[in-house]
């Protein structure tokens, strides 16, 4: 709590990573260059809260495949083209698991994934990849 922003209001992220990302240890933050033993994520997307309290987040153009997911309620922390998670108060929260993306005949296909059972219980995901 002590890392909330002015008003409490927390922003939540998403973090794709290759799927040869064994835990949250490995996960590295956006930047160029990836401290030693952590990966760079291949996409980050906002996490929205629906009316019935899920929280979901959208990436697109993604290939199929397997990959992992990483996420934070600490958003407001990431400077997009800085490594927070090694020279700041940025935290990965969450390793969520890993989620499999595959292609649909329109091109993409919507994956749905249970990221954990925090903030009230409602981690949802969807992905669109293809």
């Amino acid at each position: 709590s002590s890392l909330a922003p002015i008003g409490g209001q927390f922003t939540h992220l998403a973090y794709l990573y290759p799927k040869t990302i064994n835990g949250i240890s490995q996960m590295g933050d956006m930047g160029s260059m990836p401290p030693s033993g952590r990966t760079l994520p291949s996409a980050v997307s906002p996490m929205i809260q629906d009316i019935n309290g899920n929280w979901y987040f959208t990436m697109g153009y993604l290939p199929a495949g397997e990959y992992r997911v990483g996420y934070s309620c600490l958003g407001h922390l990431d400077d997009p083209i800085a490594d927070d998670i090694s020279g700041g108060q940025y935290v990965m929260f969450k390793d969520s698991g890993t989620i499999t993306i595959e292609t649909g005949s329109q091109g993409g296909q919507e994956t749905i994934h249970e990221c954990g059972n925090g903030n009230g219980g409602h981690h949802g995901g969807g992905h669109h990849g293809g």
